[in-house]
């Protein structure tokens, strides 16, 4: 399986050549079995590729890998190869990116909890280094465990990379994080979106939310003060007390569907980031500048160290699950909890919203047997009209969704479970 997200609709050349057995090359069209295209925008555009192979990929052997692009509207024949659009994307020695099938998991790495604007660096950096390391010192990717009664050993080769929640902070944002995703989706023409409920004051859509002077740092003023918000004011924009730059730290938390597209974009790819400039809104009062300037020392040195992590992703099968900052912080904490955010039209949407961008840039990853042919078709229409009765609709759908866990054949088998939709719920007290 394999996830891009491209400019433009393109034509793709997967080519697989493993260290043992024959290459294998394989010509993919939007469309075409395991090729599966959703558009997003005029220039967000999403190839999921799930292929399946008549004589099965070798186990524990290096496959280098190569994947070619070629726009829908060619007249000639000119193909861009990895080294085109991602130079960075192999290690030293070697000329592709590569992976190695398991025949029994020996080492993984794990993590979670990963926050752009946390000042104490990127633990998928760290992994990268690893790999690099391990290529350098001459380790295989092929080796086994090493006796655990030789203390020098060389660390092995992680058969997996695991990521069990937190990818993403839609409800912790830094200022100069916003400002870059209004910037992508603009750029790449992502659609408006209606806001639901017409309870933001002054910001009835996406793009007046955009243009509004508390869309930084003050979104929970936008919602009218009567007695119904105030449990919903608390639910979406209370915030938790955390070490960073502020106590209440929810109040950027992303609202639209466009929103949370541009910032998976951001979190995981260099590819739009020399097209941002971070020079601070105009609008922005003295305390809220001083802490963009602040956030955005560490906003830049995380954008730094993005070629690696792109690098990383290239070369492990990677598993994700969501927890509750991927969608909202403390995300069906309690059926109190639930009956207040999704009994309102604007929460729901948010919540929706990110639960949206999550299937995409996460779940079908996981398990693309879990999202049929019929599911997708929805997506892609919400994904063109925002906003409208489909968007609502499946968004209905997703938060009644029940396979989000999944299991992999691994040796030991993979499994990963559902803890946030899955929840025991208080019939006795709301609160429980």
């Amino acid at each position: 399986m394999c996830w891009l997200a491209v400019r433009e609709p393109v034509r793709l050349r997967i080519r697989l050549d493993p260290d043992e057995g024959a290459s294998q090359e394989r010509v993919l069209v939007p469309g075409a079995p395991g090729c599966r295209l959703l558009t997003a925008g005029t220039h967000l555009h999403y190839l999921l590729i799930d292929l399946h192979f008549d004589t099965p990929l070798p186990q524990d052997c290096w496959i280098g890998y190569t994947v070619a692009l070629q726009s829908l509207t060619a007249v000639d024949d000119a193909w861009l190869e990895h080294v085109d659009w991602a130079t960075e994307l192999c290690y030293p020695d070697k000329q592709s990116p590569g992976f190695v099938l398991p025949s029994r998991i020996h080492s993984l790495l794990h993590g979670s909890c990963r926050k752009p604007h946390h000042a104490g660096g990127d633990g998928l950096i760290e992994a990268d280094r690893l790999l690099e390391d391990l290529l350098a010192r001459k380790v295989s990717p092929t080796d086994g465990a090493a006796p655990s009664e030789a203390p020098d050993a060389l660390p092995v080769w992680p058969s997996v990379l695991i990521m069990t929640g937190d990818q993403v902070y839609a409800d912790d944002v830094a200022g100069p994080m916003l400002h870059a995703i209004h910037q992508v989706i603009a750029r790449l023409g992502l659609p408006d979106e209606p806001l639901a409920g017409g309870e933001l004051s002054g910001a009835d859509s996406a793009q007046a939310l955009y243009r509004h002077p508390a869309g930084f740092y003050r979104r929970e003023t936008l919602l009218p003060r009567h007695a119904r918000n105030y449990a919903l004011v608390e639910v979406l924009f209370g915030g938790v007390e955390k070490p960073v730059f502020t106590t209440d730290s929810a109040h950027n938390h992303l609202i639209s569907l466009g929103e949370v597209l541009a910032m998976y974009l951001l979190v995981w790819s260099p590819a739009l980031w020399s097209q941002i400039d971070l020079t601070p809104p105009a609008h922005l009062d003295a305390d809220s500048l001083k802490r963009y300037n602040a956030e955005r020392d560490v906003i830049e040195a995380f954008v730094a160290g993005l070629p690696a992590v792109r690098r990383l992703f290239a070369h492990l099968p990677t598993a994700m699950i969501f927890d509750d900052h991927d969608i909202t912080d403390d995300w069906n904490l309690s059926r109190e909890w639930e009956e207040v955010a999704y009994g309102h039209p604007f929460s729901r949407r948010v919540i929706g919203n990110a639960v949206f961008g999550y299937l995409i840039n996460q779940a079908w990853g996981n398990h693309p047997d879990a999202f049929d042919a019929q599911l997708l078709d929805q997506v892609q229409v919400s994904l063109e009209t925002p906003g409208a009765e489909a968007h609502d609709a499946l968004i209905e759908r997703l938060l009644r969704f029940d396979r989000w866990h999944y299991t992999w054949p691994t040796q030991p088998p993979l499994v990963v479970m559902d803890c946030r939709t899955h929840r025991w719920r208080s019939e006795s007290a709301a609160r429980k």
